[in-house]
C-alpha cells in the first residue's frame, strides 16, 4: 500500500472516530440540558409543597390554639353563637 492511501486510511478513520465522537457528546449534551430541566422542575415543586406546608401547620396551629386554650375558648363560642345566629 502506497503511503498516501495509508495516511487517506488514517485520516478518514481518525474523522470516523471524531464525528461519531461528537455526535455522542452533543446527544449527551442534550440529555443532560433535559435531565437539569426536570431537576429545576422537582426543585420548584418542592419549594411549594413546603410553603403549602408551613402554612397548614400554621393554620392547624392557630385552630388548635383557639379550639383548646381555655381563655380563647369562650370567645370562640361567643363568635360561634353570633355567628350562628346572626
Amino acid at each position: 500500500m502506497k503511503i498516501k492511501n495509508k495516511i487517506l486510511v488514517y485520516f478518514f478513520t481518525l474523522m470516523s472516530v471524531l464525528s461519531i465522537s461528537a455526535v455522542l457528546f452533543f446527544s449527551e449534551m442534550s440529555r443532560l440540558n433535559r435531565l437539569e430541566e426536570r431537576l429545576s422542575y422537582s426543585y420548584t415543586q418542592l419549594i411549594r409543597v413546603k410553603t403549602i406546608n408551613s402554612d397548614l401547620n400554621r393554620q392547624m396551629k392557630e385552630l388548635a390554639d383557639v379550639v383548646f386554650l381555655d381563655k380563647n375558648r369562650q370567645e370562640f363560642i361567643a363568635y360561634e353563637q353570633r355567628i350562628l345566629a346572626g
